[in-house]
Formats: C-alpha cells, structure tokens, sequence
C-alpha cells in the first residue's frame, strides 16, 4: 500500500535509525561547517555501533582502516574547526582551514557510504520506513 507504514520491522533499529540520519545528510550539504562534521560524526557512531553489535558483519582489514581513517578524519576536523569558519564574512580570511576540512569531510563521507553499502547496513525497507512509502 503505497503511502502507508509497513508493519513488518526492518533488520534492526539501528539500520532505521541510520536510515534517517543518511537521509537528513542531503539537507547538511549546505548547513555549518560545524554542523556538517557533527552529521558525518553522527553516521560514523552509528556504523561503528552497528559492525560492532552485529557479530555476522566482519570487516575486511582494509575496510577497518576506511573506519580508523573517518574516526581519525573527525578528530583531525575538531581540533582545526573554529567558530570564524562559519562566518560569512570572513571566508575569505579562512579558505585554506576551511578546504582542508571540505576534503576531509568529502572523503569520510564516501567511506562511510562505501561502508554502509558494501555490508548492506541500510536495507530497503528502512528507506521505505523512513520516508513513509512503499516502493513496489
């Protein structure tokens, strides 16, 4: 029934709940700096909280690395972010701070996404969940 819930759960709350938070990413491509290394923060906890409770997910040794890499990446953007970063006014004066971390959030995105789809943590029913519809 299109439009409508579906009764049937979807493999584990945490596939819905990073189902949601992939989603609402669309929204933060233009949000705070700030905002956007909190979001990219937010899935990275979400996809280590699910390989870590899901004893069936094992990742490969490279793919623990893309892990350790993002987890190193938020890190890295913490300690350069700065409230003038934000600033409308003053982008100019902040370019290269604010590239360096545009780079590293491209990049812990990808991983993260990579991630997300090679080990099939969203399934297609917590999209359809999520956005309240059905797809068939």
């Amino acid at each position: 029934m299109t439009g409508s819930r579906s009764a049937v759960p979807t493999k584990g709350g945490m596939s819905f709940i990073l189902a949601q938070t992939l989603l609402f990413q669309l929204s933060m491509l233009n949000g705070t700096l700030l905002s956007r290394i909190n979001h990219i923060s937010l899935i990275y906890a979400e996809i280590k909280a699910i390989v870590d409770a899901k004893e069936e997910i094992k990742l490969s040794k490279e793919d623990n690395s893309k892990l350790i890499d993002v987890e190193k990446s938020i890190d890295a953007m913490r300690e350069t972010y700065e409230p003038i970063l934000d600033d409308q006014e003053a982008k100019q004066v902040s370019c290269q701070k604010r590239t360096g971390i545009e780079k590293l959030l491209d990049l812990s995105r990808y991983d993260l996404l990579y991630l997300t789809e090679k080990y099939k943590l969203v399934d297609v029913r917590a999209l359809q969940e999520v956005q309240g519809i059905s797809w068939e």
